[in-house]
């Protein structure tokens, strides 16, 4: 996933793998991702001008799909999901 999260859909790509791994594994690759993403997020200024950066709008997809496959999505609270969708969009 880190080399290729840019991939058009490295997520649904790696769906079949994602079925072997325990829990515990999802969750440290959830955790990398969101890592990822977290640095890129404090890079970017709200109220600048500029547009947000190519890979931190890919991480954000990412980390979105790789919630929803693994299930994690299902178990947010409806306002959660709302402010997910906002977040990404």
């Amino acid at each position: 996933m880190e080399n290729f999260y840019d991939r058009f859909d490295v997520v649904s790509d790696l769906k079949p793998y994602l079925r072997i791994l325990a829990a515990h594994e999802i969750e440290h690759l959830r955790n990398a991702i969101r890592g990822k993403l977290e640095s890129e997020e404090t890079a970017y200024e709200e109220n600048d001008e500029k547009p947000p950066s190519l890979k931190m709008l890919r991480l954000r997809i990412v980390d979105f799909k790789l919630n929803k496959i693994t299930g994690t999505f299902q178990t947010l609270e409806s306002h959660e999901k709302l402010k997910l969708v906002n977040t990404i969009i």
